[in-house]
């Protein structure tokens, strides 16, 4: 069997109906054609049609080419582009209907609002960190237990600029 079988059609006179009916399902002249040949054919021949062979190897990828419209060619790019991955990236998490990622604008925002709170977090530390020592003077002791929460406030903050500055260096 060939892979591909070439065939000239005499319309006679439906031609423009037929371009019609494709351009109204969105396919093809071509496509329309094929499908009203497969849904002529018998049941025996339509199991004996080629299928798809699955890849053994899970890793394996191949080229697949696909026919868009300018316009949905140019949203793919686009829409790739903004969540910054390839093409054909983006077009395999929609095939698994995966959740995509954030857009990469959205991303970089989001760790910019993250860096400049840790930076006013860490002045506020600051201020704790000074606040614990006057707190610290001698005569003051009344205020010990502020001075303790105080000491915890200072250690919780320390820890979430900890964390904070291992994800901003893992992420950038």
């Amino acid at each position: 069997m060939r892979a591909r079988d070439r065939v000239s059609i005499d319309l006679c006179g439906i031609g423009d109906a037929a371009r019609a009916a494709a351009g109204a399902r969105g396919v093809t002249l071509a496509l329309l054609a094929r499908q009203a040949l497969i849904a002529a054919l018998p049941g025996d021949a339509v199991a004996m049609l080629p299928r798809a062979e699955p890849s053994f190897d899970p890793g394996a990828t191949i080229k697949l080419s696909v026919r868009l419209s300018a316009a949905d060619s140019a949203t793919l790019a686009t829409q790739a582009a903004a969540l910054g991955m390839s093409q054909a990236r983006f077009v395999a998490l929609l095939i698994r209907r995966a959740d995509l990622p954030v857009p990469i604008a959205e991303r970089r925002a989001e760790l910019a609002a993250l860096r400049t709170s840790n930076d006013q977090l860490a002045a506020i530390a600051a201020d704790v960190s000074l606040f614990v020592y006057t707190l610290s003077r001698p005569g003051l002791a009344a205020l010990a237990p502020l001075r303790q929460r105080m000491l915890n406030l200072d250690a919780d903050i320390a820890r979430h600029l900890q964390v904070a500055a291992a994800l901003l260096a893992r992420i950038h």
